[in-house]
């Protein structure tokens, strides 16, 4: 391990260090222009893991889920779309593994359409 050496400092009474000459500022002229970093190689891509045992539990579970709602709860104002909801949540867990940015996309599309479906509802049913 490499010792820093106070003594040889030049910088007054102070002890501020000596400002380089030449700084290294990154410009345009260093700034890679190759596209190197967009290209992917079809060796370099892994592929997805597979589905296992407990992506079928858990998409049995949301399935279950959402029947059991739809099934024990009186306040719900669509059943029908209870159902919908939870197959498409449901789905979206299967698919999460091979495109998890759709399936991401799916879920909260899913809940906001709902939400925003019912809330107008409930808007035009009071007044």
């Amino acid at each position: 391990m490499a010792s820093l050496d106070l003594s040889k400092r030049t910088g007054g009474e102070r002890g501020f260090w000596p400002i380089r000459s030449q700084l290294c500022v990154p410009t345009l002229g260093t700034v890679n222009r190759t596209y190197d970093w967009l290209e992917t190689n079809p060796g370099d891509v892994e592929k997805p893991p597979a589905r296992v045992a407990r992506d079928w539990a858990l998409f049995a579970l949301i399935l279950g889920i959402a029947v059991a709602e739809v099934a024990f709860i009186d306040e719900m104002t669509w059943r029908w779309l209870g159902v919908v909801v939870g197959l498409i949540l449901a789905f979206a867990t299967l698919w999460r593994r091979t495109r998890p940015l759709p399936s991401v996309a799916l879920g909260f599309g899913a809940f906001m359409a709902v939400d925003l479906a019912t809330t107008s509802a409930a808007r035009r049913a009071s007044f």
